[in-house]
């Protein structure tokens, strides 16, 4: 679990508006559907925030304390999942159309170089990618400056 002991309120507030900016931007030249999984989307990283869940703290604590409670959370989590989506692929709802395209793109020497690129630098960031965006959305000037690389690099 990480614990975040300052919270810089300017880089929170930042998030907010940009929040606010680009759900209304999304609304008015996308649509509702996109807004409404933009939206979705930012309710369920507030709750695993709020519920300080994190993903590789889990593995680390499976790993060093054989406490595997982490673990299961995900499991169930994707269990859940996996069941609410099978329901929403089946509806063909106006969330998804019911059109499946697998992604489909070679390996390349230019993936392993990225790969390797990538794991060097959440290193030197200090977390993974969820663990960037838990202690980004939580304020932490360092890692919204690795998450904006982060997302420079996709």
């Amino acid at each position: 679990m990480i614990v975040i002991k300052k919270i810089e309120m300017p880089i929170v507030l930042f998030g907010v508006i940009f929040t606010i900016l680009f759900s209304y931007i999304t609304y008015s030249t996308i649509g509702l559907r996109h807004f409404l999984v933009f939206a979705i989307g930012i309710g369920l990283g507030f709750t695993l925030y709020k519920a300080a869940f994190g993903f590789t703290g889990g593995w680390r604590n499976f790993i060093e304390q054989r406490d595997s409670s982490a673990l299961r959370a995900q499991f169930l989590m994707l269990a859940l999942a996996a069941i609410v989506f099978s329901f929403v692929i089946g509806s063909k709802s106006f969330v998804y159309d019911g059109t499946i395209v697998g992604a489909i793109a070679p390996v390349s020497l230019s993936v392993v170089i990225g790969s390797f690129i990538f794991g060097l630098a959440m290193q030197l960031g200090g977390g993974c990618g969820s663990g960037t965006l838990f202690t980004a959305g939580s304020g932490n000037t360092k890692m919204v400056i690795t998450l904006f690389f982060l997302l420079l690099a996709l």
